[in-house]
């Protein structure tokens, strides 16, 4: 835990810049003549937040925001990074009905035993024409493929992939048929890598030097083949599909 942990804070400028990437990219979707105007008009959330790093990076786009987590030691390690912003233990439960322009969920879909009812409960605390923002590993990626190989060689090497728990692992077209379900369009998608930084430290942590190594290899080729391990969807509920109404 303690070095996952430092991954995020040791290169949280870096971090904050990329999630301030991602909401800005996201956001161009929402129709406005003054971007600083709109953005101070938009209530968000975060889901399974961490230690807050993109809360934090909503609050500097001057968005209204709020971050949960059913971790209690991350969420009280965010509240003393961002004392100003708010954090709240728990899931999506614990947000409110019908209240967020924006939802955004990191590296925490595939984490999740109950798709659907994830996608439900995300669906009722979106607006009408509310976002929302996942990003996940893609199954496509070149890391899937290697850690595919390695597994066939009866070889376990999963930390390459991050499979930290994972239950499951989207290509681009399962996930956005789940979203779809619920009444969600795909209105954005794009690849990305991880940070290096964040990749090498949670190899280290949970399977040594040798497989940090490896893993310095396996991610300059998914730079070089194009082939990034991670995949971000950005995906608006319809107005007639929404689960409350409007104002």
């Amino acid at each position: 835990m303690e070095c996952a942990r430092e991954a995020y804070v040791a290169d949280r400028e870096v971090q904050l810049e990329r999630f301030e990437g991602i909401y800005r990219r996201a956001l161009r979707l929402q129709p406005c003549r003054d971007e600083a105007d709109m953005l101070s008009q938009l209530h968000a959330a975060d889901i399974g937040c961490g230690v807050g790093t993109a809360v934090a990076a909503m609050a500097r786009l001057g968005i209204s925001c709020v971050g949960c987590d059913y971790s209690e030691r991350l969420i009280d390690y965010a509240r003393e990074l961002e004392p100003e912003l708010e954090f709240r233990h728990g899931g999506v439960e614990v947000l409110d009905d019908c209240e967020y322009h924006v939802i955004s969920a990191f590296n925490l879909i595939e984490h999740v035993a109950d798709l659907h009812g994830f996608v439900e409960q995300v669906r009722r605390k979106l607006r009408p024409g509310g976002l929302l923002i996942i990003e996940t590993p893609d199954r496509g990626s070149l890391f899937q493929s290697v850690l595919a190989a390695l597994r066939g060689l009866g070889i376990c090497a999963h930390t390459l992939s991050q499979d930290g728990g994972h239950i499951y692992l989207f290509t681009r077209q399962a996930l956005v048929h789940l979203l779809g379900e619920y009444g969600f369009a795909e209105a954005d998608f794009w690849r990305m890598m991880s940070p290096k930084r964040e990749l090498a430290y949670k190899t280290l942590e949970r399977k040594g030097r040798a497989a940090a190594l490896a893993l310095s290899l396996v991610y300059a080729l998914s730079k070089v083949s194009g082939r990034q391990n991670r995949m971000i969807i950005v995906a608006q509920m319809m107005p007639e599909d929404a689960a409350c109404e409007d104002g």
